[in-house]
């Protein structure tokens, strides 16, 4: 409750483009910040899986190119070292040379990836094993043409097959280091995108929470101020400007500092003194009739007064004529 109060007095301090402008600005900060989030979780998304692709699963393939070709050195290693019939050493040697040819082509793209201090004593162990198995291979191909058959068979059958059983060995332990990265990344990567994706709805809570939270203060706030619709409060107020007063303004009875509240007071206010005015001139008119007709009562007496002293002057003048006759007539 004091967080809402603290907060309607902070937005009640700002200006009304203050407000919008803040509201509208946390809401595009809050969807920068989700939209930077989602960028970097593609960008993660990407380079997990170019690792995947380009370092994993290139090097299961190049390796299962290696094991076929090793698996085909060995298949006809050992036909030439069994077989009597001369005729087939050209074919058998040229079928191990491609094939050999096929291994070196292969663990040379392989080898351009390898990382770390484990994937390289495992490619060593494995180049090593193989250097061991063409010794024994050539020793096989040199007791045929010389036509040492039990000799090529021992040396197939004995050392080739120990040394390729050893080559297969570091190819297997290269392959599974292989695919344990790929399922390390896989995981990495799935790992990542669960704690992404619940980033992004915590984002999406904040944001929409910040985003409601804003727009029922500021709504709330500017209601408080308004105490009505704001078209209302224009038509009071253009009604009242042309000298309209009995507009009906509605409010709540605790509103007295509402831009409603402060209209009906002026409302109210100006409808007292018009009836003040009304009544004053009313009381001048009454007063107005009432000087007049004293007045027009005073001219009459006045005009009465003027003739009685008329009258008596006349009398007047009788009275001195008959003083002056009755003088003269004493003499």
């Amino acid at each position: 409750m004091k967080t809402t109060f603290s907060a309607f007095s902070v937005i009640g301090r700002l200006r009304i483009g203050q407000q919008l402008y803040g509201a509208f600005a946390c809401v595009l900060v809050l969807t920068a910040a989700i939209g930077g989030v989602c960028l970097f979780s593609m960008n993660q998304a990407h380079n997990t899986s170019q690792v995947l692709a380009a370092k994993w699963l290139q090097g299961v393939g190049q390796l299962s190119t290696v094991r076929m070709a090793v698996i085909e050195a060995r298949q006809f290693e050992v036909k030439h070292g069994h077989t009597e019939d001369s005729s087939y050493y050209g074919e058998y040697e040229e079928k191990m040379t491609q094939a050999a040819k096929a291994v070196e082509s292969s663990m040379r793209a392989y080898e351009s990836q390898v990382a770390g201090e484990a994937e390289t004593a495992l490619l060593t162990s494995f180049k090593k094993n193989w250097a061991a198995y063409t010794q024994a291979q050539q020793k096989v191909i040199a007791l045929g043409r010389d036509k040492k058959h039990t000799d090529a068979v021992d040396i197939s059958d004995g050392l080739a097959s120990s040394a390729i059983d050893d080559a297969g060995s570091s190819l297997d332990k290269l392959s599974q280091f292989n695919l344990d990265g790929g399922t390390a990344a896989a995981a990495l990567s799935n790992e990542f995108f669960t704690r992404t994706t619940w980033i992004l709805k915590a984002m999406l809570a904040v944001a929409l929470l910040v985003g409601l939270g804003l727009a029922t203060l500021i709504t709330r706030h500017l209601r408080k101020q308004l105490g009505g619709e704001l078209h209302t409060a224009s038509g009071v107020a253009r009604a009242a400007a042309a000298g309209d007063l009995s507009t009906v303004i509605e409010v709540r009875a605790d509103d007295h500092h509402s831009l409603m509240a402060l209209l009906k007071a002026m409302q109210n206010n100006l409808t007292g003194v018009v009836a003040n005015v009304r009544s004053n001139a009313e009381n001048v008119a009454t007063a107005s009739a009432e000087i007049a007709s004293g007045n027009l009562d005073l001219s009459q007496r006045t005009e009465q007064q003027a003739s009685a002293l008329e009258q008596t002057a006349a009398s007047m003048e009788q009275l001195g004529a008959t003083v002056r006759q009755n003088a003269d007539n004493a003499r």
